[in-house]
C-alpha cells in the first residue's frame, strides 16, 4: 500500500467517524426532543432552578465596608444578583469608564430590581470612606443598589483574585508611567448569581447562526472546488462542513434543553408581528423538515465516497447539497427574523 493510498483511507476514516458523530447527535436530538415535549408543563420555583445550574464558582467570603461606613459581607448579596468590578478613584487608565458603564446600568435596572451593583477600589490608602463618598456623588450612584467597597488590602487582593477572579497586580515604582499608575487589573465586570448562566444561555442563537454560516460557507467553496476538479480542497470543505454542523446540533440540543430546565419553554414562539407569523412559520417548517432529511442524506454521500462509489456519490450529492446549503442558510435568516429583525419579547427571569 503506498503513501498516497494509506492518506486516502486515513482520511475517508476521520470522515466516518464524523459522520458517525453527526448520527449519535441527530439521536440524542431525537430523544431530548421528544422527552421535553412530553413532558408536563414545568412549574419550577426558583429554589429547584437554582439546584440545577451549574455551579461554576462558589464565592468563600468577604469583609469590606461601603461608601457609607457599613459593614458588606456575602450575606449583603445573597439571593441578588450582581455585578462586580475593581477600580481606584485616582486611576489615570479605564476606571471611569468602567464606573460610567455601571453608572449607564444603574439607569436601566428596572424599578423594584434586586440587582445589585459594586465597584471594590483596589486603593485603601487614598479611597478612604469620604473619597467613596464624593465619587459616588459624582457618578450619582443609588447607596442602595450601588456598593463602593473599601477595607484592609490584604483582604481587596484576597477578594479580587480568590473570590472575583480578576487580576490584581501593584506595579512597582520603577514600573509606573506616572504617580498615579499604581495597579494592573482587570477591566472585566463580573456577574454573580445566575444571571451568569442565563446570559450564557442566550448567547447560545447567535453561536448557532454563527455555526450554520460557517457550514454555508464551507459548502459553497466546496462545491466551487469540485467544479474545478480540485478533490483535495472539496473533501476538506466538505469534511468541515460536516463538522460545524454537527457543533450546531449540539449547541442547539444545549440551547432547547437549557431553555426548558430555566424557562419551562424550549421553543422561542414567533408572536410579533402577527402579519409576518405565517411567512416566518413557513420557513420553519420547511428548515426543520429538510434538517430532519438531510441526515440520512449526508450520511449515504458519505459512506459512498468512503467505499469510492463515486457514481453513486455524485448522483445523491445533487440532492444532498442543495437541501444541506438550504437548511444552513435558513437556519441563519430564521435567527436574523427571530432576535434581530423582529426581536421577540424574552422570558422573564425565573
Amino acid at each position: 500500500m503506498d503513501l498516497e493510498e494509506q492518506r486516502r483511507k486515513n482520511a475517508y476514516r476521520r470522515l466516518a467517524g464524523s459522520g458517525a458523530v453527526l448520527i449519535v447527535l441527530f439521536i440524542a436530538y431525537i430523544i431530548l426532543i421528544r422527552s421535553l415535549d412530553t413532558a408536563p408543563a414545568a412549574q419550577t420555583s426558583p429554589q429547584e432552578i437554582d439546584s440545577r445550574l451549574p455551579v461554576l464558582h462558589t464565592l468563600g467570603s468577604l469583609s469590606l465596608t461601603n461608601q457609607l461606613g457599613e459593614p458588606v459581607g456575602l450575606e449583603t448579596f445573597r439571593g441578588k444578583p450582581w455585578f462586580a468590578n475593581i477600580i481606584f478613584t485616582r486611576c489615570p487608565g479605564p476606571c471611569a469608564r468602567m464606573t460610567r458603564q455601571l453608572s449607564f446600568l444603574q439607569t436601566k435596572l428596572p424599578e423594584g430590581s434586586k440587582a445589585q451593583l459594586v465597584s471594590i477600589s483596589t486603593d485603601p490608602e487614598f479611597d478612604t470612606i469620604q473619597v467613596l463618598q464624593k465619587y459616588a456623588r459624582k457618578f450619582e450612584a443609588n447607596t442602595e443598589s450601588w456598593s463602593f467597597l473599601t477595607g484592609t488590602k490584604e483582604e481587596i487582593f484576597r477578594v479580587s483574585s480568590d473570590e472575583l477572579l480578576l487580576v490584581l497586580i501593584e506595579k512597582e515604582e520603577e514600573q509606573r508611567e506616572s504617580e498615579n499608575d499604581i495597579f494592573l487589573h482587570s477591566t472585566l465586570t463580573g456577574i454573580w448569581y445566575k444571571l451568569v448562566i442565563i446570559m450564557q444561555l442566550q448567547d447560545l442563537p447567535l453561536i448557532n447562526a454563527i455555526l450554520n454560516s460557517c457550514s454555508a460557507m464551507l459548502l459553497a467553496f466546496g462545491f466551487v472546488a469540485i467544479k474545478k476538479d480540485n478533490k483535495e480542497l472539496h473533501k476538506k470543505c466538505m469534511v468541515g462542513a460536516l463538522v460545524t454542523s454537527s457543533l450546531f446540533l449540539t449547541c442547539y440540543v444545549t440551547y432547547h434543553v437549557g431553555m426548558q430546565r430555566v424557562y419551562g419553554a424550549a421553543h422561542t414562539k414567533f408572536m410579533d408581528p402577527s402579519w409576518f407569523r405565517p411567512y416566518y412559520l413557513t420557513l420553519l417548517v420547511s428548515h426543520l423538515i429538510l434538517a430532519i432529511a438531510i441526515v440520512p442524506m449526508v450520511i449515504l454521500t458519505v459512506l459512498h465516497a468512503i467505499k469510492q462509489r463515486w457514481e453513486k456519490h455524485r448522483r445523491i450529492a445533487k440532492w444532498t447539497w442543495p437541501c444541506w446549503m438550504y437548511v444552513s442558510v435558513t437556519g441563519v435568516l430564521i435567527y436574523l427574523l427571530l432576535y434581530q429583525i423582529f426581536p421577540q419579547t424574552p422570558p422573564p427571569l425565573p
